[in-house]
């Protein structure tokens, strides 16, 4: 979302009439034996959930074709801990593949499951604020957390699970790659039909982020 925000903002202000945004994951390096067994249970649901994958969606001027509208992008992690990071990296703390260390992907279940879901509703709630029409919205496609997703978030907007758009069977949890991977996927088959709309939901546990908008297929 922050990337589809500043690409937005290069194409409407004319510095740049194509612009790509590239979401690439490889959560399979920091799942390594010898990193669970150091580790706590947590690694564990990485392990289970995490897919390696890369997506990508050139943005152009051109309002012939497909187009995005309605973008929003916000923040909710004011005072609170990452609920994702890595241990090692940065200045601060270099890692170098010559010592005894391990990449370590720490992840704060807790917090996640905890405050999670309302960056879902955040994202939903401010995408009507916006002036999006939920009758007009054919498809909602949110950030592939996991495989229940769509029946949590039907019951919690109350909007049928059939509305909702997964591929997590199909990639497991693409990180920044998974909107753009399932979107692409959607409508490479021809599950969003010509002339529908969807709204994509985003949400980030890093430092607990939430965005979207609404794509319009050719």
């Amino acid at each position: 979302m922050n990337g589809l925000i500043m690409g937005s903002g290069l194409i409407n202000s004319k510095l740049a009439r194509n612009v790509a945004i590239v979401g690439s994951e490889t959560g399979s390096v920091y799942a390594t034996k010898k990193s669970i067994e150091l580790h706590d249970t947590e690694q564990m649901v990485n392990l289970m959930q995490m897919g390696d994958g890369a997506g990508a969606i050139i943005l152009t001027a051109d309002a012939s074709c497909a187009y995005i509208d309605t973008q929003f992008f916000c923040y909710a992690g004011l005072n609170m801990k990452p609920g994702l990071s890595l241990k090692n990296g940065g200045s601060a703390q270099p890692w170098s593949s010559y010592a005894d260390n391990i990449l370590i992907f720490e992840h704060d279940f807790n917090s996640i499951k905890e405050n999670g879901l309302g960056l879902f509703s955040a994202a939903y709630n401010m995408a009507i604020s916006c002036g999006v029409n939920m009758e007009k919205i054919d498809w909602i496609l949110p950030h592939q957390v996991n495989s229940k997703l769509s029946e949590i978030l039907g019951d919690e907007f109350d909007v049928s699970c059939d509305r909702f758009i997964s591929s997590f069977y199909k990639t497991g949890n693409l990180g920044s790659a998974g909107i753009w991977v399932a979107l692409a996927q959607a409508c490479k088959e021809n599950v969003v039909k010509p002339g529908q709309c969807v709204l994509v939901l985003g949400a980030e546990a890093t430092k607990y982020l939430y965005g979207g908008f609404v794509y319009y297929h050719a």
